[in-house]
């Protein structure tokens, strides 16, 4: 993904689904923005550092998880375990537009969407990871 976002500078968001389409990523243009300022500067932290100590580097996130260990669709369905996570830069993080991002994520999946919808109204639990 790295490659895609560092070589099309024209790129004004992302969303990029896993394959069992059970994951999404979405980046909107400050994300873009501050994915390719921070991976300029990674770049050259890497290289020194993969070479002390043969392995690679982590950026440190903050992630933001909403979980229901059963939840009970409007339309019927029933999800076992279901769990939503945001995960964004520790740099400068604010939740803020987090419930957004998610719902927009998700629009036109009327399952997941509707499974967003209901996770953000449970408890949100933070934790943060730093490398080490």
């Amino acid at each position: 993904m790295s490659g895609v976002v560092k070589e099309h500078e024209e790129l004004e968001s992302l969303m990029v689904r896993d394959g069992g389409g059970e994951g999404t990523l979405v980046m909107g243009a400050e994300g873009l923005r501050e994915f390719r300022k921070m991976e300029a500067a990674r770049v050259v932290e890497a290289v020194d550092e993969r070479v002390e100590k043969n392995r690679s580097v982590v950026p440190s996130v903050r992630m933001s998880m909403r979980h229901a260990p059963s939840l009970k669709l409007e339309s019927g369905i029933c999800l076992e375990s279901a769990t939503l996570v945001i995960v964004r830069p520790s740099e400068g993080y604010s939740d803020v537009g987090d419930d957004e991002l998610a719902t927009e994520a998700f629009a036109g999946n009327c399952m997941y969407g509707e499974a967003v919808v209901a996770l953000l109204k449970c408890r949100k639990n933070a934790l943060e990871m730093n490398s080490f």
